[in-house]
């Protein structure tokens, strides 16, 4: 329950994906992070968005677009909304 431990999982997220490209792993970490810190927590927009980049980089593209709609939804003002919308031109209908 300690913040410093529950950002060690975006950390380790961020490491297994950018690192070892073990997409599945970092999602894992990105969940457990997003599970474990309040909804409010600084991270949570960069952990969501690492969620959609793993799927877009591990080609789960359906994936992907479930998550970039939980981002937009979320953060329709968010730092990486273009960098999804540029990716995924269908998510503007949704925007």
């Amino acid at each position: 329950n300690e913040p410093a431990a529950v950002e060690g999982y975006l950390l380790v997220g961020i490491l297994r994906m950018d690192y070892a490209l073990d997409y599945r792993a970092a999602d894992n970490a990105f969940e457990e992070f997003l599970r474990r810190a309040p909804k409010n927590h600084p991270s949570a927009e960069v952990a969501m968005y690492r969620l959609w980049l793993s799927a877009t980089e591990d080609g789960r593209i359906s994936e992907a677009l479930v998550r970039g709609r939980r981002y937009l939804r979320r953060f329709p003002d968010g730092k990486y909304v273009g960098k999804i919308l540029q990716r995924f031109d269908e998510l503007k209908a949704d925007f």
